[in-house]
């Protein structure tokens, strides 16, 4: 056992750490830049430390201290990073309510735990629960944190985010078009947020079938996102992919292969074979072919696509059941062919 003048210097070394541990970005959406998807079940050098200080915290503060809540938001935080959504959803569930009770319902530590929550709800596609979660948190992080502060701009973004994903769309671009102006104002035109927000709009464009209206989106944000981050980095991989799907839209279907096939290449090199962005790279690809007619190669892809998402992802995720779909319909094509 560590002597306990040890133990509260590296507790107050982790409190320092998590009291600025503001949300980093929606879901799908988050930078993790030269990070390759770990192996499923088996634990990395971060979740190993992350337990140990759970453990020692327990051990030594009790279950309900302060720095134990914050050393287990940490833990679940890793766990969400490294794609264990199933186990962070389960932590942040038996957390946030210690958390309410301990530091009270309008501490910010709570107000950040319930979003990592629902930012796991929505990986995992449980957005209608996320969406709830986020209409009742939001009014109580602006009138507690403020309306320009980044947490409850996140959660603004997120919120967004899972409208999106519901098909909510005259809500979501309502969200974005409210959202955006006071993002650029507050944190600028480059910040992280901001670009978010106008991907989720111009995503938004295209699923209302506005798709030349989202494409000028894209690629007015695409040397944004590039000059602010890079060239290999998610956001701006992200941009990119999305330009595909308005291609798509637009019938420009030899465009959007070639440039599915760059991003998927540069996917592969930054984030590996396994991370999720680039399955659903890899997805997107198998739909540019399957456009053309090149049943083949497209059912290479997907199928690809199909097997990561399993391993990743699990079976029962939106994403997963969309790939096994596109699966079916490519294996029946070849079928008949």
């Amino acid at each position: 056992m560590k002597p306990l003048l040890a133990l509260v210097s590296a507790a107050h070394v982790l409190m320092a750490t998590l009291s600025s541990c503001a949300p980093s970005a929606v879901p799908g959406t988050r930078p993790r830049s030269g990070a390759a998807a770990p192996v499923p079940g088996k634990p990395t050098q971060e979740e190993r430390f992350a337990r140990a200080r759970v453990k020692e915290y327990d051990q030594e503060f009790g279950a309900e201290d302060e720095i134990t809540l914050r050393a287990r938001k940490i833990l679940a935080r890793t766990l969400y990073d490294h794609y264990k959504y199933a186990e962070a959803e389960s932590q942040l569930r038996e957390l946030l309510p210690l958390m309410q009770k301990v530091l009270g319902a309008e501490h910010r530590e709570t107000l950040v735990c319930q979003y990592y929550l629902t930012s796991t709800l929505a990986e995992r596609g449980k957005n209608a629960e996320a969406v709830m979660q986020l209409r009742s948190s939001i009014p109580v992080r602006t009138r507690v944190l403020g309306p320009d502060d980044a947490d409850t701009l996140w959660s603004r973004c997120s919120l967004a985010s899972s409208l999106c994903r519901l098909d909510k769309l005259p809500e979501c671009e309502t969200e974005c078009r409210a959202l955006l102006p006071r993002a650029e104002r507050v944190l600028g035109p480059g910040h992280e947020l901001t670009l978010t927000t106008g991907m989720i709009l111009a995503e938004t464009l295209a699923a209302e079938h506005r798709s030349a209206e989202a494409e000028a989106l894209m690629r007015a944000l695409l040397p944004k996102v590039t000059r602010h981050y890079g060239r290999q980095h998610r956001l701006t991989l992200n941009t990119r992919r999305e330009i595909v799907g308005t291609l798509r839209a637009q019938g420009k279907h030899a465009e959007a292969e070639q440039e599915c096939r760059q991003v998927l290449a540069s996917y592969e090199r930054t984030l590996g074979a396994e991370d999720p962005a680039t399955l659903r790279a890899c997805n997107t690809l198998a739909l540019c072919l399957t456009d053309q007619g090149k049943n083949p190669e497209a059912l290479t892809y997907a199928q690809r696509a199909l097997a990561g998402r399993l391993k990743i992802l699990g079976k029962d995720h939106p994403d997963t059941q969309i790939s096994q779909r596109l699966v079916s319909k490519l294996t029946k094509a070849e079928t008949r062919a």
